[in-house]
């Protein structure tokens, strides 16, 4: 059970989990989430700290087999409810590279919050993040890439600028997989204070972290160890010190307490059995704690003060939506995202252009001044197949190349809830149709005509000029297709190169 309330007495759950895969194990779990407290969830790997975060966020379940409950507030959570009160942030940090930091928290803003509230109650919360999580500095700045291929903010402001996407609706549960993962000390100890932070607002932070310095362990007053899919130990860090000590497991002085437990309940190669037999033995004895027994006597207790529990939480949890934003909503922001990547970014651009003046002094002069006879059509009909071939294949392995880059943040906030499949592909295609024509509609004005690749051709073909509008709208369809066909293709297939290999043959 898991509860954000304002009452001081713990919010406490019961998890058994049964994981189906190529191999069969088991997770039986029983731990409280009291609003305020920091959860370091740690284990060595395989101890089954994915698995937790996984069931808890009902994120990754179709190998598992689920026995048990979670509860909020004593009542029975449906099956993924938790999303609706909870932020799940995950390891690595996912955005559009050309938004700024603020322009990023606008965008979930106008999306992930209350229909209810309107345009400057959204922007006033995200200047309230902006401040809460030590972005002020950065606001105005790009996002950037993580890669370094483009300047951008640093790992530290990533991190926090994840927290922040989530913090906009204050939900009372936050999951977080390894955020210090591939950040140095200083920042590390960074991130665990902003965590702390959140905590003290009132929140419930469960935090998986592998292999923390004994300061950043220091700063986790709350501690969750596993071992083989079972609780070794549940409580505060101070606790857990006593705890290995009673179990002849003493931890060196001047040794780092995280690195001591790991190692304690690590599975050495070659004493599988040994490690197995010391491992089940110590999460035996927590089992018969004091502190583990009250644990399910907490539980059953408030099962019985359903009542008593404050019932806004439950109205969130009990919502039938997952979208916070209607259709329109959706789409104006999705457009607006996808305008300004593609202009902010203008690489694909130049290219487009460059490949257009370049196709089109390539084809008008080897068709220039065709004679309208027999002859002449079949040259004329020539240059139109290549010139829609061209357009097509340019597009096609565009978009191949650039959507890469975008779709598993699309999968992300498709999860999230954040907007619908359908609505990304209408946006997606409008920007791409609006760029793609104005990178092929380079123009230098002389006489009102304008210079197109294919308007040249047409005049230096002796193409009659009262269907050029025609053959315009033509060349926008089958580039439209093509792009339309190229995200579908990007999104059934495992990889780039797979894509790029099926594309053409399709």
């Amino acid at each position: 059970m898991i509860r954000k309330i304002k009452s001081p007495k713990p919010a406490l759950g019961r998890w058994d989990i049964h994981m189906v895969a190529d191999y069969c194990w088991s997770i039986q779990l029983t731990g409280d989430a009291p609003p305020g407290c920091l959860i370091a969830i740690m284990g060595a790997s395989g101890s089954g700290k994915s698995t937790l975060l996984n069931v808890l966020t009902q994120r990754n379940t179709k190998d598992y087999i689920i026995d048990g409950e979670m509860m909020l507030n004593g009542v029975p959570l449906t099956p993924g409810s938790i999303k609706n009160i909870s932020a799940y942030v995950q390891q690595s940090d996912l955005f559009m590279e050309t938004l700024t930091v603020k322009e990023q928290l606008q965008f979930r803003a106008m999306l992930r919050m209350d229909k209810k509230l309107d345009k400057e109650a959204r922007l006033k919360r995200v200047d309230e993040v902006i401040n809460e999580m030590g972005l002020t500095g950065c606001a105005s700045s790009r996002i950037g890439a993580a890669s370094g291929t483009k300047k951008g903010i640093s790992g530290g402001e990533r991190k926090r600028l994840s927290f922040a996407s989530e913090a906009l609706t204050n939900p009372p549960i936050f999951f977080c997989d390894e955020p210090t993962s591939s950040l140095d000390s200083f920042m590390a100890q960074s991130i665990v204070q902003t965590l702390q932070k959140m905590a003290l607002r009132g929140r419930s932070i469960f935090c998986t972290i592998h292999q923390p310095s004994s300061e950043l362990f220091a700063m986790f007053k709350q501690v969750l160890i596993l071992s083989e899919g079972r609780v070794a130990f549940m409580g505060s860090s101070k606790d857990c010190l006593q705890f290995f000590r009673d179990q002849s497991f003493p931890c060196p002085p001047n040794f780092n307490p995280s690195d001591h437990y790991i190692l304690t309940l690590a599975i050495v190669p070659g004493q599988e059995i040994e490690c197995k037999k010391k491992s089940a033995a110590i999460c035996d004895a927590f089992s018969e704690t004091n502190l583990a027994k009250e644990t399910l006597e907490h539980i059953e207790e408030q099962r019985k003060d359903v009542d008593l529990y404050d019932h806004v939480v439950l109205d969130q949890v009990t919502g039938e939506s997952r979208y916070a934003s209607d259709f329109s909503s959706q789409v104006k922001n999705l457009f607006w995202r996808a305008w300004i990547a593609q202009f902010r970014d203008p690489m694909i651009f130049y290219i487009r252009m460059s490949q257009t003046l370049v196709i089109a002094l390539l084809l008008g002069t080897i068709y220039f001044d065709t004679e309208v006879n027999q002859t002449g059509i079949m040259n004329i009909n020539g240059a139109m197949f290549l010139l829609i071939v061209n357009a097509c294949s340019t597009n096609l392995f565009a978009v191949l190349t650039a959507f890469p880059n975008e779709i598993n943040l699309v999968k992300r906030e498709y999860g999230t809830g954040l907007y619908k499949t359908a609505t990304y592909f209408i946006t997606k295609s409008i920007a791409e149709a609006l760029c793609t024509q104005a990178s092929y509609r380079p123009y230098f004005v002389r006489n009102r005509k304008i210079l197109h690749r294919k308007v040249r051709l047409y005049y230096s073909h002796r193409v009659h000029t009262d269907h050029t509008d025609f053959f315009w709208f033509q060349d926008g369809a089958h580039e439209e297709a093509q792009d339309n066909f190229a995200l579908v293709v990007e999104k059934k297939s495992p990889r780039i190169q797979t894509a790029s290999l099926d594309s053409p043959n399709l």
